[in-house]
């Protein structure tokens, strides 16, 4: 019954919609469009290139440090500060398994 219901109810939607011809398809892109893209990116290469490199009678930077600091080798390290005896007391019955 209900699929009977449901046949009648698909026959009065109007189909006018189905009957409209698709949409005209994309035009193609321009080749001006293509070349000026390519140009873009080629002129961003070059300016990167350029000015990835210094020139060799740049200044240092002002944070740059001198060559004798720069070889120099790092300081150690502090060691790590002493447990006390009595706060390991207090920490080692807790870190043994239950029932030993």
């Amino acid at each position: 019954m209900s699929h009977d219901a449901h046949d009648a109810h698909d026959d009065a939607h109007d189909d006018a919609h189905h009957d409209e011809p698709p949409p005209p398809p994309e035009g193609e892109t321009p080749l001006w469009f293509t070349v000026f893209g390519v140009c873009l990116f080629t002129l961003g290469g070059i300016v990167f290139l350029l000015r990835g490199a210094p020139a060799e009678g740049a200044k240092p930077e002002p944070d740059a440090k001198p060559a004798a600091a720069a070889a120099a080798p790092p300081k150690p390290a502090a060691p790590p500060p002493a447990i006390a005896p009595a706060a390991l007391s207090r920490i080692l019955p807790n870190l043994r398994p239950p029932g030993r």
